[in-house]
């Protein structure tokens, strides 16, 4: 029998050594991520309405506030090429809903729609709820990113006589609506639940967005997709893809449709508007007949007797200007102001707006 020598054992325990420190060390630094993202949370996102959804409605530890710059939609794929960071004040009500310049017990006008209503990369005064508020003299209640058969059983909105549901184009299709998860046969849930605590965040929030060796492999992706921009010299303003077939209007007109006639059957005015995307204004790459969608989906609209508004052609007019915020696909305040100026001459136009003293 051969006996191994003591000295054939020690590469072994170095290697063993080395592999536990390596363990440590990774331990360590995720230890301090966590530990950074309990505490203060905001860092670890890009932009406010992601934060709200994913931690700070849902955990009382967090406030619904975000008083820092947020990165546009193109920022996160690159470490330094398509950068937009831009500083922002988003706060919210007691439920979770973007605040408003006129509070009040009753809202005659709700503002439905997505990220656009919310003002994603917008400060609270520039939003469009807030801007149509300011135009009109009313009260104007933001209902963006939140399910509008929940929204409407507010106490505040049970009477409210108009809805204008604003959608960017690329979501303008098919069913067109997201339900948020509330279903129409429950009661009214706000926003802010504040169902768990500050350490269950660990649990219920995915690794990935806290845990540094996470992170820093993002950041290499990152950096190798700045790499191939120098390589092949293709700095262009880059594009969200996206693609309508005439039936996914087709689908989206009906569901339009049996939003209209279900709020018309509670009384409620409802008014449509479809935000062009910037895809559509600015891309040579789109087709004269893409580029025409909306306006399609307005005569479709107008068969079914649903008011609309049409800001296509306002928006080609003035696609010299900046209508976008940088490299993101949500509008500027110019953009906010355009639309809100077209949605205040159309209700002046069609039927003038109630003005009631705040309460």
């Amino acid at each position: 029998m051969t006996e191994s020598h003591p000295t054939a054992r020690q590469p072994q325990r170095s290697y063993l050594r080395g592999f536990l420190g390596l363990l440590g060390l990774v331990a360590l630094v995720n230890a301090a991520g966590i530990a950074v993202f309990l505490w203060e949370p905001r860092g670890f996102y890009y932009r406010p309405w992601e934060y709200f959804y994913e931690l700070a409605y849902r955990f009382e530890a967090y406030d619904t506030s975000w008083h820092r710059a947020q990165s546009a939609d193109l920022s996160r794929q690159n470490l330094f090429f398509y950068q937009g960071r831009h500083y922002t004040d988003v706060t919210t009500d007691a439920e979770g809903y973007r605040t408003v310049p006129i509070s009040s017990d009753r809202y005659p006008i709700v503002i439905s729609g997505d990220s656009l209503v919310f003002g994603s990369g917008l400060s609270d005064s520039e939003t469009l709820p807030w801007r149509l508020a300011e135009k009109l003299g009313t009260p104007v209640f933001n209902g963006g990113r939140s399910a509008l058969v929940n929204t409407l059983k507010k106490p505040e909105l049970r009477d409210a006589e108009l809805v204008v549901d604003v959608r960017g184009e690329p979501l303008v299709a098919g069913s067109v609506f997201a339900d948020y998860g509330y279903r129409a046969d429950e009661p009214y849930r706000p926003r802010v639940s504040n169902e768990f605590s500050r350490w269950e965040a660990l649990r219920e929030v995915a690794p990935q967005r806290y845990l540094l060796t996470h992170i820093a492999g993002r950041t290499i992706r990152r950096a190798f997709r700045d790499l191939l921009v120098l390589v092949t010299g293709e700095r262009e303003r880059r594009y969200m893809p996206y693609r309508h077939t005439r039936q996914s209007m087709l689908s989206a007109a009906d569901a339009i449709a049996a939003r209209s006639q279900a709020l018309r059957d509670q009384g409620k005015r409802y008014v449509f508007v479809a935000v062009p995307f910037e895809q559509t204004l600015y891309s040579e790459q789109v087709s004269r007949s893409q580029r025409r969608y909306l306006a399609r989906l307005q005569a479709e609209l107008e068969k079914r007797g649903v008011e609309s508004i049409l800001l296509l052609d306002l928006f080609l007019e003035n696609r010299d200007r900046q209508i976008f915020q940088r490299y993101d696909t949500h509008w500027s305040p110019l953009g906010v102001d355009l639309a809100v100026d077209a949605i205040v001459d159309y209700l002046q136009a069609e039927a003038p707006v109630d003005r009631p003293d705040p309460a």
